[in-house]
């Protein structure tokens, strides 16, 4: 495992330039193209420390993107108008695009799904609300898939095969604290009624009102206890091909209800809902073949982002020794 402390992107006066595999010149005098690869470079950087503060704070990527070059090319206001908006555009991958659009639907197909009641006040309100919550963590144990729906605006970054194998204290904190965000976040979109709508009129409840209190809430939630003393110095494992690639990996959702109670729509057809003859192994195979081919990709990426911008060092003996006290 390695760690951000084992990147070094910037070095002998060039940066690496991700979406090339290759280092440029860092030349501030052409400012146009070396704002290009320093936001680049952040926005790698920022998926890695999101995943435990859910913020994008430049003193948490100091040590690998230093103010004094970021300076050369950005004003301080400026810079920090970037980062904000890395921090919004996260925001909107996971709170909206992966939770509110896909998971949220696909668990509301569950005939255990929770109902609005609208009623209940004080202690029953409460019990509610914990009854709920066992539901989301069963929700979120039965359904692997929504969970790397939930981290997939992460994956070119984080090493979730690493976290997901649990077989450290400190990635079994980090497991735990991915699912604890995922029902944290769905029962507050649930109580804000996120996405709903006024019967009458069609417009969305609220307006943008759900989304910022959701975010406001999000942000804060990496300082309140347990997570902040349980979090505190665990570094983020980062992917062999770090920045390589924004792919997450995608089991095919189910047709029809599986034993945990899921539903999905059929996929359409050209055949009135029934596949043509021949068709599903046609697409098995050109699936395959994709797969093969990105799988080679990422290799060669992999490969390359290895030998040019990872130091190996202190952090694979810290893993082992804790492995060893495990």
């Amino acid at each position: 495992m390695y760690s951000l402390t084992n990147i070094r992107a910037i070095t002998n006066g060039e940066i690496w330039d991700f979406p090339n595999f290759k280092f440029e010149p860092f030349n501030p005098l052409d400012q146009k193209n070396a704002q290009r690869l320093i936001s680049q470079y952040a926005k790698k950087l920022a998926k890695v420390i999101y995943l435990t503060t859910h913020d994008c704070r430049q003193e948490e990527i100091e040590g690998c993107l230093p103010m004094e070059i970021v300076l050369q090319v950005f004003d301080a206001k400026t810079w920090e108008r970037n980062l904000k908006g890395i921090r919004a555009e996260l925001h909107r991958a996971m709170l909206t695009t992966a939770l509110a659009d896909k998971i949220i639907p696909r668990w509301k197909n569950r005939p255990d799904y929770p109902v609005q009641s609208g009623a209940a006040e004080g202690k029953e309100e409460e019990k509610e609300k914990e009854e709920r919550m066992r539901t989301w963590e069963r929700f979120v144990h039965e359904d692997p898939d929504a969970v790397r729906w939930f981290v997939a605006p992460l994956w070119e970054s984080v090493d979730f095969d690493e976290i997901s194998c649990a077989d450290t204290p400190r990635m079994v904190t980090l497991h735990e604290w991915i699912a604890a965000c995922l029902v944290a976040a769905v029962e507050k979109s649930f109580s804000l009624q996120r996405g709903a709508r006024d019967p009458a009129t069609g417009k969305i409840k609220g307006g943008n009102q759900p989304a910022f209190i959701m975010n406001r809430e999000w942000e804060e939630m990496p300082d309140q206890e347990p997570w902040k003393t349980r979090l505190a110095g665990i570094a983020v494992p980062l992917r062999y091909n770090f920045g390589g690639g924004n792919r997450a990996p995608m089991k095919p959702m189910p047709s029809v209800f599986n034993n945990s109670g899921f539903a999905q729509t059929p996929r359409k057809t050209s055949g009135g809902g029934q596949s043509l003859p021949g068709s599903k192994e046609k697409k098995r195979k050109k699936d395959s073949q994709k797969e093969q081919g990105h799988k080679r990709r990422v290799s060669r990426s992999g490969g390359v982002i290895r030998q040019n911008i990872i130091v190996m060092g202190e952090e694979e003996g810290e893993e082992e020794g804790e492995e060893e006290e495990k």
